[in-house]
């Protein structure tokens, strides 16, 4: 089985502020989503970003993981 990863909430002005963790970067990006608050009518991007990891950046906005 596949360990649990850290993910981070990177902001539009590239600050990070929150850590989720899930297997996958959508397992993180639904926790992060419920958190965040978007919704179907006013959509929020999410950037995600694996905590060891400095190159890869996951991110959606407005449709679902």
């Amino acid at each position: 089985m596949a360990e649990a990863k850290n993910f981070v909430l990177v902001n539009k002005d590239g600050t990070e502020s929150s850590v989720f963790t899930g297997r996958q970067p959508r397992q993180a990006a639904l926790k992060a989503a419920n958190r965040v608050g978007g919704t179907k009518n006013k959509p929020v991007e999410i950037k995600l970003r694996e905590r060891e990891q400095r190159k890869y950046i996951f991110s959606r906005a407005g449709k679902r993981w």
